[in-house]
């Protein structure tokens, strides 16, 4: 009776100890964490897969930004058939959309909704390297 209970205990003990570091070959580490700054926003990266690919690749997206920032809640300045979108960010609708925008650096960076931060519109919005975009007639651009 005492050998089923070490052997029972065992298989448990081993099925915990697998289930925190076993896996697929994937090179997650929960001990890993990296911090890395881009265009002003920091991240966090918890794999060295995330942490090179934001580094080497410009692609954040795996990783978690440290500050959360604040939400972007001013309107941008509209003109005919122009947009002025700025560094701090602003909203505008565009063809019955509304779009977050962003200047960061000479790039413009917009994500289709309200209730973004700027954080999140740079790491996550459609870049413009060329500093605007023309949407449905409408130039949305730097100022």
């Amino acid at each position: 009776m005492l050998s089923k209970i070490k052997l029972a205990t065992a298989a448990l003990l081993l099925g915990a100890l697998t289930a925190c570091g076993g896996g697929d070959g994937d090179d997650f580490n929960s001990s890993f964490s990296k911090t890395i700054t881009k265009n002003g926003v920091t991240y966090v990266c918890k794999s060295q897969s995330a942490a090179n690919a934001c580094e080497n690749n410009n692609d954040c997206t795996a990783c978690e930004t440290s500050t959360p920032g604040v939400v972007i809640t001013a309107q941008c300045v509209t003109g005919a058939g122009t947009v002025k979108a700025t560094e701090n960010g602003c909203i505008a609708t565009i063809s019955n959309a509304q779009q977050t925008s962003v200047c960061s650096g000479t790039a413009l960076k917009m994500l289709t909704g309200i209730g973004h931060t700027k954080q999140k519109v740079i790491a996550e919005g459609a870049t413009f390297s060329a500093g605007s975009v023309v949407l449905n007639g409408i130039k949305v651009s730097c100022s």
